[in-house]
């Protein structure tokens, strides 16, 4: 855990004196509930068997910097039968066995500790979460979750899900407080599907522009000397234009995916949790 959350986690007893941070993370472990797990690791899985070829495709576009070595897509469509006919099914769903485990134990960690965390932070309150609070529940359940691949990679990564979580959360609780229920009552599929859908959308549009440096980076058919250099070669190449390559075909791909998980985590952690009605 990061220092920030070390010190977010202290809380003052009745003495003044401060918890320490075991006694916090005991008081955490009790609010775990490993039908999250299930429900998240369940999402996960079924979201990426059905879209696996668009998440190839996203990847595709990303690392299309117009040398002449690489294929030429014209569109979503014209690389999908490029693909398709070259390398048949099995090429659209290269490397979906990594991406099956990678999808299901993220979702079903991030889900787990996010729903702990926020259970933590209500604790012994009357109040509902604020924003601010959902925003730093879902940054701490992405710490939890894996150790970040370096300070940048991570803190954007992160941002992301935090970002995403906070708004999703956000609009959920502007729902039912539209039709006048309890903030955590279960709602319609449709209304899922969409919040999912909105939240997905600002997060990516926030954050993409870091996708797409990641992915030259990993990129062996050039040499860059680190972020700085591809970020300054892509605005000279390409412009703004080239720090939102493949947004389409990604938003195509992530946001059914999206819908999907949450979908899936909502109904079936309820019917794990006995609160399905």
């Amino acid at each position: 855990m990061s220092a920030t959350v070390s010190r977010q986690r202290h809380a003052a007893d009745s003495s003044g004196s401060s918890v320490p941070l075991t006694a916090s993370l005991l008081r955490l472990s009790k609010h775990i509930r490993y039908e999250n797990l299930a429900a998240g690791l369940s999402g996960g899985v079924i979201s990426t068997m059905v879209l696996h070829p668009l998440d190839l495709i996203k990847i595709r576009f990303a690392v299309s910097d117009g040398l002449k070595m690489r294929p030429q897509y014209d569109g979503v469509v014209h690389c999908m039968k490029t693909i398709w006919k070259l390398e048949g099914i099995r090429g659209l769903y290269q490397g979906v066995t990594p991406n099956i485990w990678g999808a299901g134990a993220s979702w079903g960690l991030y889900f787990l500790f996010y729903n702990a965390i926020k259970a933590y932070t209500q604790e012994g309150r009357q109040t509902e979460l604020s924003a601010g609070e959902h925003l730093v529940s879902a940054a701490e359940a992405g710490q939890f979750e894996k150790e970040p691949p370096g300070f940048v990679p991570g803190l954007v990564g992160t941002s992301h899900a935090a970002l995403q979580f906070m708004t999703y959360e956000g609009l959920k609780r502007e729902q039912n407080k539209y039709k006048k229920m309890p903030s955590e009552s279960l709602l319609s599929p449709l209304e899922y599907i969409t919040m999912a859908a909105i939240s997905k959308i600002f997060a990516v549009a926030v954050t993409y522009p870091y996708q797409v440096v990641r992915a030259r980076l990993q990129d062996q058919h050039n040499n860059y000397s680190g972020i700085v250099d591809v970020i300054q070669r892509t605005w000279s190449n390409e412009g703004i234009e080239g720090f939102y390559k493949g947004m389409v075909p990604n938003l195509v791909r992530v946001i059914p995916a999206c819908c999907i998980t949450f979908l899936v985590f909502e109904n079936v952690s309820r019917l794990l949790l006995g609160e399905y009605h």
